[in-house]
């Protein structure tokens, strides 16, 4: 049982002025530290930026898995409508609200196709 995409980034620029303007006013972050050689931002408490975060499973199982955990610490979890996974363009989903009311989503196999028009599965 894995959530297998996007823990944190590092990048390696020296462009700083860049991704501080990128960081700031694309990704909705606030930047907390600034020194010679690093740049620290962080993403709560940013009003209009994050809407929702889709982190990828190895196994559909574990979609189950993770659901039960989330209930049994009493966090309400819903299953993802088949319409609802086609316009995430995964097979299936469920998503819950953490403790600071961010929405996250878990799914389970990214459609992979060039076509991004193409379902997820027959309609």
């Amino acid at each position: 049982m894995a959530i297998k995409a996007l823990s944190y980034i590092g990048v390696n620029s020296d462009k700083f002025e860049d991704w501080s303007d990128y960081s700031q006013k694309s990704l909705g972050m606030q930047q907390v530290d600034r020194g010679k050689d690093i740049l620290s931002f962080r993403m709560d408490d940013t009003g209009d930026g994050l809407g929702f975060m889709g982190w990828e499973v190895d196994e559909k199982k574990d979609l189950l898995f993770f659901a039960s955990k989330l209930e049994e610490n009493k966090i309400q979890v819903h299953q993802g409508k088949s319409s609802f996974a086609d316009k995430r363009f995964v097979e299936d989903l469920i998503y819950f609200d953490d403790p600071q009311g961010n929405r996250v989503e878990l799914v389970y196999n990214p459609m992979n196709d060039t076509d991004p028009f193409k379902p997820s599965r027959p309609i």
